[in-house]
């Protein structure tokens, strides 16, 4: 089954949950090189514009220098790292927040 473009969309934000609030940048190559490879034709073809829709989200920024990139803006790093109610995190609250936030990509 083909990936469509609001999986693409969550495996990269995904990518920055897992590398932590202290990383705002994809590691070098990552985009191109681990993840692109793992796409397949149909995939290929709408990972551009899931890219697009990320950034014109303002959820991410495109880095062109030193390598093709992203990095995660504030409005992103606050749907990755949700907390409430003075840094205790609200995991069912966070979750709906969550879900509510990516169906806008739907």
């Amino acid at each position: 089954m083909h990936k469509d473009k609001k999986t693409i969309k969550r495996e990269i934000l995904d990518k920055f949950r897992s590398l932590g609030s202290e990383n705002d940048t994809l590691p070098p190559n990552w985009l191109e090189v681990d993840y692109l490879a793992s796409l397949d034709n149909q995939e290929k073809k709408i990972f551009k514009q899931a890219i697009n829709e990320l950034v014109s989200s303002g959820l991410v920024e495109h880095l062109k220098e030193p390598d093709d990139n992203l990095r995660l803006t504030q409005k992103g790093t606050d749907l990755i790292y949700l907390t409430v109610d003075e840094g205790i995190f609200d995991h069912n609250r966070a979750l709906l927040w969550w879900a509510a936030a990516l169906s806008q990509f739907s």
